[in-house]
């Protein structure tokens, strides 16, 4: 599958909340997302994590941009729904001014009417010296056990800080193996540290 990445905006200097979702409930899942999400390949160096209360890219977030850990940890609390979510998202859109970034934003928030959470928030690092896939890409499987045959249309979600700027970034995986519970993810270099929790529509 081709990876096709959709990016919202949060400049610090402009705005100060981005909004992070959890699940709802929906046939054949758990009421809240799981946070049992690790990388398949042991020997790659990646570490996915969901204890990072304590990690200094979690205290960044808090010393930055308290609201955004709050609804990080609100997440991983089953605490905050998807409404919640977008509705915040509408509240950055329209504080923006420039009209290309606010119309960019605007489709990323329809894309995720009607989607649940089936993962927590888990804090991923990719080490500097993986060596990168034949699209020049640092390519990732996941083993994410929530998946089923009633998931669909998954997409990860990772909130990370590129130079002063935090942003959402809405990633299409490369690659499902649902007999095995996998999910292949290629990022680029600005993408290799970040939280990140995948979201999906639910079949009834």
């Amino acid at each position: 599958m081709k990876l096709r990445q959709k990016f919202m905006v949060c400049a610090l200097a402009a705005v100060m909340t981005v909004g992070s979702v959890v699940s709802v409930s929906a046939a054949g899942l758990n009421n809240s997302p799981t946070a049992d999400v690790t990388a398949s390949d042991p020997d790659s160096g990646v570490t996915v994590s969901n204890d990072f209360a304590e990690t200094e890219e979690f205290a960044d977030i808090q010393q930055l941009m308290p609201e955004v850990a709050d609804m990080i940890t609100q997440v991983n609390e089953g605490t905050m729904e998807m409404d919640a979510f977008i509705e915040e998202l509408n509240n950055i859109v329209a504080g923006i001014e420039d009209e290309e970034v606010k119309a960019a934003m605007e489709e990323d928030i329809e894309s995720l009417e009607g989607m649940t959470f089936i993962t927590d928030f888990n804090l991923m690092n990719i080490p500097e010296d993986m060596e990168k896939n034949e699209n020049d890409k640092y390519e990732v499987t996941f083993n994410v056990p929530s998946i089923t045959d009633q998931t669909q249309n998954i997409k990860l979600l990772l909130v990370n800080k590129e130079g002063e700027v935090y942003g959402v970034k809405i990633i299409e995986p490369k690659d499902i193996n649902w007999e095995t519970k996998e999910i292949t993810v290629e990022f680029d270099e600005l993408e290799t540290n970040g939280f990140i929790s995948f979201v999906a529509d639910i079949a009834e």
